[in-house]
């Protein structure tokens, strides 16, 4: 990694989280050609806002254990 590649590294993570989050996010996208469909545009869009509520403490989720019992119980699994 060059000097200033380690710099910048170290200026992303003294940033906020959601900021390091938004630049992974930026980074990741720049290394992808393919274009995003409405679609995933749609699917990202609820996805930050159920990440919003749940960093806000709006959404205060449920816990693991009761989540993976409704995911074994969808899934038939018992």
């Amino acid at each position: 990694m060059s000097v200033s590649a380690k710099e910048l590294t170290q200026q992303a993570l003294a940033l906020s989280v959601i900021e390091r989050e938004k630049l992974a996010s930026d980074l990741l996208s720049s290394t992808h050609s393919k274009e995003l469909t409405e679609v995933d545009q749609a699917w990202l869009a609820v996805a930050e806002e159920r990440y919003v509520d749940l960093a806000s403490g709006k959404d205060k989720g449920i816990p693991e254990s009761e989540f993976f019992a409704k995911v074994k119980e969808k899934l038939g699994w018992r």
